[in-house]
């Protein structure tokens, strides 16, 4: 019995590996474009004066999912604030396309759950010829502010950009829902 090998060439790889380039940086600029003729809530407007450094204090775990999820929490307080100044914002999976997460105090380990359940990736319908993301995550924040974006849709319902700001609690901003461009809001 004789084994057909196949020859790969060496520029093959290179080739496959500019188109994904290519591929991904026309998404990309389509994504940017479309979100910049839009106004959102900026970052840099909802700053914090100081970011905390000291030690971060041990998470105070009350409900269910928490305790379920206490390693991801130890891990993430690990490695330090992230979010709004002295919070740490750690999420976890919860299937394909799913984000929970909660937001955890550095200074007092007071562990603080979102409004909602669950993020869901959400996706243009399938026949569709452009896309609405303006983020690059279902979840964008950064340790020196207290917006926090969220790219996806929220109990299942509320489908697009939901801007929140940090104000002892999550305090929802404003929506900018995925349309169609017909004008028909998501979910589809």
């Amino acid at each position: 019995m004789k084994i057909q090998r196949f020859m790969i060439f060496p520029a093959a790889p290179l080739a496959i590996a500019a188109a994904l380039l290519l591929i991904t940086t026309l998404q990309s600029s389509h994504a940017s474009s479309s979100c910049s003729k839009k106004t959102h809530p900026e970052f840099k407007d909802h700053s914090v004066a100081e970011t905390f450094t000291g030690e971060v204090h041990p998470a105070i775990l009350k409900t269910h999912i928490e305790k379920n999820h206490r390693t991801v929490i130890r891990e993430a307080l690990e490695r330090g604030v992230n979010f709004a100044g002295h919070y740490v914002l750690v999420f976890w999976g919860c299937g394909a396309g799913c984000k929970q997460f909660v937001i955890v105090d550095a200074k007092t380990g007071a562990v603080y759950d979102p409004p909602f359940a669950e993020v869901y990736y959400h996706f243009p319908p399938a026949n569709s010829n452009f896309d609405w993301w303006c983020y690059s995550d279902l979840l964008t924040f950064y340790k020196d502010s207290r917006l926090l974006v969220i790219e996806g849709c929220l109990r299942g319902k509320q489908c697009g950009r939901t801007y929140f700001a940090w104000e002892d609690g999550l305090k929802q901003l404003t929506y900018d829902p995925d349309l169609l461009p017909d004008g028909t809001v998501a979910p589809f």
